[in-house]
């Protein structure tokens, strides 16, 4: 049978192989986990910097690719649907000034516009 001894010591000896543990790891390997750990954080800072540039120029492309559109779209669009009727079908969220942007391009192309159609949210 185990004595009550037995078990004492093995509490005793968990504890103190938990405290021996804790010290150790926040003394000896606090240096060697910080310097790791500051490593990956350049790592990721430098890759976060990278795409942060890269997001800068996509948008600066967008933008000059927009004004190039905006300002081509009458000649490109000239009666390429003339005597068509198209309707809009918005998605829940559209926002208004890309629906009047489409119909107006609608209308530049020929178009007649007979009307738009809200899907429901639930769609």
């Amino acid at each position: 049978m185990i004595d009550f001894r037995y078990h004492l010591v093995s509490i005793v000896a968990i504890f103190l192989a938990l405290s021996l543990g804790l010290l150790l790891g926040s003394t000896e390997l606090k240096p060697y986990v910080q310097k790791g750990l500051q490593g990956l954080s350049k790592t990721e800072q430098r890759q976060i910097d990278t795409l942060l540039g890269e997001k800068s120029q996509l948008k600066s492309q967008i933008s000059s690719e927009n004004q190039f559109a905006e300002a081509n779209a009458p000649a490109m669009l000239q009666n390429v649907l003339a005597g068509q009727r198209c309707v809009l079908v918005l998605a829940p969220g559209a926002a208004g000034s890309v629906t009047s942007g489409i119909a107006q391009a609608l209308e530049t192309a020929g178009a007649t516009v007979t009307g738009p159609i809200q899907m429901p949210p639930a769609f």
